[in-house]
């Protein structure tokens, strides 16, 4: 599984084959039930943020088109009714990382939670939760986050193979996780967003652990690929020790 392809162009991909999607609904000729809603986003911080917004709702089956206007802060999507509901697109934005609420209407129960919840991080999990905030912008976060999900998906395939003696496999998924320039791109970004130089530390030594796992796993090493899988996520959890969101 090439992880970090994925990460990088996954974006891209959907956003092609969301366009097709679209293509092929509006070729279905449901017009007679086609509605308009615009909804009020908060959250984005960069030009990035409304193809985020717009990937995230055009995958919802119903939606036949979406515009995100970033400097105006807001989204107009036309969609099949009976198909899906504005509750369910404001719910694929939320999901994202952002906050929406129709125009025509008040805040939203999960946008009201979610506002209920920060209140609360501010007012008290600063305190309780005595690790270093890495300061980025909200859509790097869900980006970042995602990342830490395929590197779970990533640990699990070299459990499975190591389960079933396939060197080969296992060596072939800790190579995704290893250190490659993009990784060092990628980790040399948040530094100098953040102004955190441990990240970089930390994030080089659960890469090149990964190195590690794939060099033992392909020399047919079962025992120390097993020993040096235990270390790659005792440096993942090192990382999430020090740091937080």
């Amino acid at each position: 599984m090439k992880i970090f392809i994925r990460v990088i162009f996954s974006i891209f991909i959907l956003v092609g084959m969301f366009s097709l999607t679209l293509l092929t609904n509006s070729a279905g000729g449901a017009e007679d039930n086609l509605k308009k809603v615009i909804l009020n986003v908060e959250g984005m911080t960069c030009p990035m943020c409304p193809l985020m917004v717009k990937t995230a709702v055009k995958n919802l089956e119903g939606v036949i088109e979406v515009d995100v206007n970033y400097k105006e802060a807001k989204a107009v999507v036309s969609y099949q009714e009976g198909k899906v509901t504005v509750e369910q697109i404001i719910k694929a934005i939320e999901k994202v990382g952002f906050k929406a609420r129709s125009s025509e209407s008040g805040p939203s129960v999960s946008a009201d939670r979610s506002k209920t919840h920060e209140m609360m991080m501010d007012q008290k999990g600063s305190s309780l939760d005595s690790r270093r905030q890495i300061k980025i912008p909200d859509a790097m976060k869900v980006m970042q986050k995602s990342m830490m999900r395929f590197y779970m998906d990533a640990l699990g395939e070299i459990t499975s193979a190591l389960a079933t003696n396939d060197m080969k496999k296992a060596a072939t998924s800790a190579r995704e996780l290893g250190w490659k320039p993009e990784m060092e791109q990628m980790c040399e970004m948040v530094v100098k967003m953040s102004g955190e130089e441990d990240f970089r530390k930390l994030g080089m030594a659960m890469h090149k652990k990964a190195d590690e796992v794939a060099n033992f796993a392909s020399a047919g090493n079962r025992k120390k690929t097993l020993i040096s899988l235990s270390h790659l996520i005792k440096s993942c959890n090192a990382c999430h020790t020090i740091f937080r969101h």
